[in-house]
């Protein structure tokens, strides 16, 4: 048995194209499979992350409309996830297989960083990476210090971070 405690979760900088568009951090979202993350990655051990970045038993405090859209957030659905950056005139270039903005230029590559040697988040970023690589989106791990990751995600030096959300629980 494990303690409720504070969410790991994939800290998305919004001060960082493309990043810094709200759909695409919603097709990020479910763009990512929760349920192999919580069965490869945690071992069965943790629920899946909601959309929310609440605990489990905090998501009855939403209002209806906020729960809702917390849970479809939360839902894996490439379907959506395509639909919403083809929205936004995102495209795959079928030579290279990578997403391409509106304006024909290629999605930047992004980092995704965790502390290392935390054998379940190493999985989980390695999960991460693989499904946005096959979505087009180009990612490069980085594993540095606890140390090191704690002060980039305080002062903003990150691009894509798995970590603790403190101030939540």
């Amino acid at each position: 048995w494990f303690p409720q405690g504070q969410p790991v979760t994939l800290l998305l900088n919004d001060l960082v194209y493309p990043l810094n568009q709200s759909f695409f951090r919603q097709a990020i979202s479910v763009a990512i499979n929760r349920t192999a993350i919580m069965n490869i990655g945690e071992y069965g051990y943790e629920q899946p992350a909601n959309a929310a970045g609440l605990l489990y038993q905090q998501l009855g405090e939403l209002n209806s409309t906020n729960l809702a859209m917390a849970n479809r957030l939360s839902t894996y659905n490439l379907t959506y996830a395509k639909q919403i950056l083809a929205d936004h005139g995102f495209t795959i270039n079928a030579t290279t297989g990578r997403l391409t903005a509106p304006n024909g230029t290629p999605v930047p590559t992004l980092s995704l960083m965790s502390v290392a040697g935390y054998s379940d988040w190493d999985t989980d970023i390695a999960l991460i990476a693989n499904e946005l690589n096959q979505r087009g989106i180009s990612v490069n791990i980085e594993t540095p210090t606890q140390n090191t990751v704690a002060s980039d995600v305080t002062d903003g030096q990150y691009q894509m971070a798995l970590y603790v959300d403190t101030g939540i629980g």
